[in-house]
C-alpha cells in the first residue's frame, strides 16, 4: 500500500453502516433505561382497569374494563381516619361491592362512600353531574383521585388498584383526601 503497488481499500461508509450502528445505539439506549427505571417500565403492565372518560357538558361519564381474574376476592377496605363526630350509621356489603353510609351526631348524611372491584366479566359505568362544578386533580396514596365540588358538596371517584372508590360528602376536599390516605384494604 505504502509502495504504491495495491490500491487502499475504501471504507464502506454508507446509509447501511450508519444506520445498524444508530439502530445499535437505539437499542442500547433502550435497555439501559429499562435496567435504570424498571419499575417505571412494569407501570404500564400493572395497570388492570381502563378507565374510558366521557365529558358531556352536564356530566362526566366514566365505563370501567379491567383484565383482573374473576376468581380475585374482594376485601372491604378500612378507614383509619375519621373526622371527630362522625360514625358509621350503616354498611351494605355484598360480593363485589361495599356500600358505607357516615352520620354525624345529629343523624345526618355526612359521607357516603362506595367500592367496586372490577374483574374480566364484570363492566360498570358511573356518572357524575359536572355541569358547573369545579374539578380537581390529587395524588391519594401515588394514584390519581379526581374530586368534583358543586354547591356545597364534593364527589370524588379513585381508582385504588383494581377498586374503584367513589363517594359523595359535605366535608372539606381536605378532610376528603385526609379520609382517602388513611384508607387500607
Amino acid at each position: 500500500v505504502r509502495a504504491g503497488n495495491v490500491a487502499q481499500d475504501r471504507a464502506r461508509l454508507g446509509w447501511q453502516y450508519y444506520g445498524r450502528r444508530g439502530l445499535a445505539a437505539v437499542l442500547l439506549c433502550f435497555l439501559l433505561s429499562c435496567i435504570a427505571m424498571p419499575e417505571a417500565v412494569m407501570a404500564g403492565g400493572r395497570k388492570v382497569i381502563e378507565v374510558v372518560r366521557t365529558v358531556f357538558e352536564e356530566y362526566t361519564e366514566y365505563h370501567f374494563t379491567s383484565r383482573e381474574s374473576d376468581s380475585t376476592q374482594f376485601v372491604p377496605i378500612s378507614l383509619n381516619y375519621l373526622p371527630e363526630g362522625i360514625y358509621e350509621a350503616e354498611r351494605e356489603e355484598h360480593p363485589t361491592t361495599l356500600r358505607i353510609i357516615f352520620q354525624n351526631n345529629a343523624g345526618q348524611n355526612i359521607l357516603i362512600l362506595r367500592q367496586s372491584i372490577f374483574t374480566e366479566s364484570f363492566e360498570s359505568g358511573y356518572i357524575v353531574d359536572t355541569e358547573d362544578a369545579q374539578i380537581t386533580y390529587c395524588m391519594v396514596q401515588d394514584e390519581m383521585a379526581e374530586l368534583i365540588t358543586k354547591d356545597d358538596r364534593v364527589q370524588f371517584v379513585w381508582e385504588h388498584g383494581t377498586y374503584l372508590i367513589t363517594g359523595q360528602t359535605r366535608l372539606s376536599k381536605e378532610e376528603v383526601i385526609l379520609i382517602l390516605q388513611n384508607i387500607t384494604l
